[in-house]
């Protein structure tokens, strides 16, 4: 195995990791967080890019979004963004829970 064959696995154990223990944490549950202020979701957005750094060896003042890219990470705010679009979908398609499909409410159908 060559260093750079080594290096190429030590990243991809790693993006493994990070993936499993950090991202599915900030993952869980992030549609409940629409609304928050941008100083919460920033705080959130922090430990995103640490673990990206992480990933990549990179340093801190490295710009990010390139890491982001390749990594296919949405950030914070574009996440909880997408959470929401695909409830309503799957709401409007009978993919989601009946409890949730009951209670979205489409403004064309609501009595002004």
């Amino acid at each position: 195995m060559t260093l750079q064959e080594f290096i190429r696995f030590i990243q991809q154990v790693l993006r493994s990791l990070v993936t499993s223990l950090v991202l599915t944490r900030l993952d869980y549950g992030n549609a409940t967080l629409a609304g928050l202020p941008s100083s919460q979701l920033n705080r959130l957005q922090s430990v995103m890019n640490a673990a990206a750094r992480l990933v990549f060896s990179a340093r801190k003042s490295e710009h990010i979004t390139p890491l982001l890219h390749d990594l296919h990470w949405l950030r914070v705010p574009q996440q909880i963004e997408f959470k929401l679009a695909v409830l309503v979908y799957r709401c409007l398609h009978g993919m989601a829970p009946p409890y949730l499909a009951r209670e979205l409410r489409r403004v064309a159908d609501i009595d002004s």
